[in-house]
């Protein structure tokens, strides 16, 4: 059955997904085992093999993309740049917007709310195609780039993620990590909110509080408030 959560669960078989945002897939396999949550079934094919490659895959397209857009950008500069674009969050958003939550094959009771699973199946994805097509660069990076052209020109400066920033900031004013602390949690699975906290140890400055529908989202707004705070 189609989870009302997003997925596919119970014993489904995929089917129709041998065409995923524009290509059209020789080894309809591969495409099914990138779509396979680990939960989904013991034995079954499932997506961690080969997100192993793709995030690698992914990384290698980005990093040549922003080596060409900022020519005269130092190696910290296009990290920064790079992290953004490759995280778990931008993954995420891409995947829902070719229809992944609707296709990725999970295991009863587990839920595509507050997780990493579509980012890592993209990943996954990215492989499948790399092996479909014989390890053809030309037409991963084609596929990647025109998923991930509306981020890469977002933006002119480098982005900076604020859990980074403070960490960086931390790490250079006290030599220590900042600490994130789950305060509650509510709701159902498929529907959690987290409330969370983030203090520097070391630093004066009272800790700032943060909600979010989930851990990571709640945690980076406390440290986008906590930047706020310390004026930097």
């Amino acid at each position: 059955m189609v989870n009302t959560q997003g997925g596919i669960q119970g014993n489904q078989v995929v089917t129709a997904h041998c065409r995923i945002s524009g290509h059209h897939f020789i080894r309809p396999d591969l495409c099914e085992q990138a779509l396979t949550h680990p939960s989904f079934a013991k034995g079954e094919p499932n997506f961690q093999r080969l997100e192993f490659l793709g995030d690698a895959i992914l990384e290698l397209v980005i990093r040549e993309a922003l080596m060409k857009r900022h020519p005269d950008e130092q190696e910290g500069a296009l990290s920064k740049r790079k992290a953004a674009l490759v995280s778990k969050d931008v993954c995420d958003v891409i995947a829902r917007r070719i229809g992944l939550d609707a296709l990725v094959r999970i295991g009863n009771g587990v839920v595509l709310a507050n997780t990493c699973i579509l980012a890592d199946a993209l990943e996954a994805l990215i492989a499948a195609i790399w092996f479909d097509c014989g390890g053809d660069l030309h037409i991963c990076r084609a596929w990647i780039m025109r998923l991930w052209e509306p981020f890469l020109s977002a933006s002119e400066r480098p982005p900076m993620d604020p859990k980074m920033a403070l960490q960086e900031w931390s790490q250079s004013q006290f030599k220590t990590l900042p600490l994130y602390e789950e305060l509650e949690r509510t709701g159902p699975d498929h529907k959690a909110h987290f409330r969370v906290r983030v203090s520097v140890q070391g630093s004066n400055e009272s800790p700032c509080k943060a909600e979010g529908p989930n851990k990571r989202s709640a945690e980076k707004e406390a440290a986008r408030l906590m930047l706020l705070r310390l004026g930097i």
